[in-house]
């Protein structure tokens, strides 16, 4: 049985120098941000990768997130328009 899967942000842009991204949140709960671990992250491309959360913070535009996986804003940039 596959696994059900929810959307909830969009990634918008990377905020910083060291691989931080902005996301638009679709959820009531933005503190269920920090309670995961990783999630799978949907490209427009079509393919699907697990990221790790190595962190979160919400502030007045969206949730500010880092992953593992982008470690400098290069790798962020890749993120744009994926969904959570």
């Amino acid at each position: 049985m596959e696994e059900e899967q929810i959307l909830i942000a969009i990634i918008r842009r990377a905020h910083g120098l060291k691989g931080e991204v902005l996301a638009e949140s679709y959820t009531f709960d933005k503190t269920r941000f920090k309670k995961l671990k990783g999630v799978t992250l949907k490209f427009q491309k079509g393919n699907d990768l697990h990221y790790t959360i190595s962190g979160s913070r919400v502030v007045p535009q969206g949730v500010l997130m880092t992953f593992d996986e982008a470690k400098d804003r290069n790798a962020a940039e890749t993120l744009k328009g994926a969904a959570i």
